[in-house]
Formats: structure tokens, C-alpha cells, sequence
């Protein structure tokens, strides 16, 4: 069983998670480190390292249920001993790989939380901050959008993205992207699920 209630922040590179971990580190009953975290990789190289176990093939061949909890326990004690560095019972787990693992994630934490960034929280940032907290069943906190904590940034030489990483002591609007008519066709046509979900209101192109 997990002792901590984890917030899974996740979201394709440079979508604003940095930002949100950032805002969510205000509240005094979250810790956040703001970094993104090989949690997630690790476990799924674990599991991928059982799945081609011998011993552990055999065993639930023979005794599925006792096998199958001795996976669940021994996975749900790392993640506890993951966040053991701090008392506080509400973490922040920031890696754009577990929206590919849900299954995984409901499996073993079935109440969890997953946050993926959009718009609204640039838009109406302090709206967006509170209807988190309140989703979280967590009181209010007061952010200044203009006085932001600053931590050190990630080492983003190991991620080999073009675009660094950036920690702001304020808050400002995004540059607006202008996205030429062909290529947004094409993404709307391939990803028709997610505009159908996040923007019901968007007219077809």
C-alpha cells in the first residue's frame, strides 16, 4: 500500500509541467522538487526485467495470486521508499512517461492523480491553481504569480532538447506561435480525440 498520495504531472516536453510543478511547490502541504523524475523509467525497467524471469515465470505458472501480490507489495515499497525524504504526505512525481502507463499507475495506486498541463493554467492562473487544489481535496493556498519561488533548473545536456529549461520568478503569457493552416489540418486529423476532449469548440479546418 502507498503511504503518500502521489500527484503524477505529466504532459509532452516543454508543455508547461516544469511551470506547474513549479506553482504546486507553493502549496505547504506538497512536496515537489520540481525535477523531472526517473521514477517512472526505473519501474517500467523493473517490470520489463521480471516479465523475462525464469523464476519468476515458474512461480506463476504454479501460484499466479501469491506471485502476482509479491510484485504488487514489492513495487508499491519502492515507491514508498522513493518519497521517505519527506514527511509531508502529498509529492509530486513529474515524468511525461505515465500517461503511457496507466494502466500501470491504476494498478498500483488506484486513487491516483494525474495532471497534464494546458491552457487554462496560462489564461487564469490563479482559477486553475485553486480548481487543482479543490480537485485534490487540498485548502487553498495563496500564490504571488509575480514573487515565484526560483529553484536550479534541470541539467537538460542529458535530455538533448533544443529548448532548455527556463524557472521564472514570474509569471508571463507565452509568446503566441503562429501554426501555418497545413500543418494544424494535420494535426487535428491525427489527433481528432484529443480536440475532440479538450476542444469540443474548435471548428474543423
Amino acid at each position: 500500500m502507498l503511504e503518500k498520495n502521489i500527484i503524477y504531472v505529466t504532459g509532452l516536453p516543454r508543455s508547461g509541467s516544469t511551470l506547474l510543478c513549479q506553482l504546486l511547490s507553493h502549496h505547504p502541504e506538497i512536496y515537489c522538487s520540481g525535477h523531472s523524475s526517473p521514477l517512472c523509467s526505473t519501474l517500467m525497467s523493473l517490470r520489463h526485467n521480471l516479465s523475462d524471469s525464469d523464476f519468476l515465470l515458474a512461480q506463476l505458472d504454479v501460484d499466479f495470486e501469491r506471485s502476482y501480490q509479491q510484485l504488487l507489495k514489492a513495487f508499491q515499497g519502492f515507491i514508498n521508499g522513493w518519497f521517505a525524504e519527506t514527511q509531508q504526505s502529498w509529492v509530486v512525481d513529474k515524468n511525461r512517461g505515465w500517461l503511457q502507463h496507466l494502466e500501470t499507475v491504476n494498478h498500483l495506486d488506484p486513487n491516483f492523480k494525474m495532471l497534464v498541463l494546458f491552457e487554462h493554467l496560462i489564461s487564469e492562473p490563479e482559477a486553475a491553481l485553486q480548481a487543482i487544489f479543490q480537485w485534490l481535496g487540498l485548502p487553498n493556498a495563496s500564490v504571488d504569480f509575480q514573487n515565484l519561488q526560483v529553484n536550479p533548473h534541470e541539467s537538460d545536456s542529458y535530455y538533448r532538447f533544443k529548448y532548455r529549461h527556463q524557472i521564472h520568478p514570474k509569471l508571463n503569457p507565452p509568446k503566441h506561435h503562429i501554426v501555418p493552416t497545413r500543418i494544424q489540418k494535420q494535426l487535428q486529423e491525427n489527433f481528432s480525440w484529443f480536440y475532440s476532449t479538450f476542444y469540443p469548440r474548435m471548428p474543423s479546418l
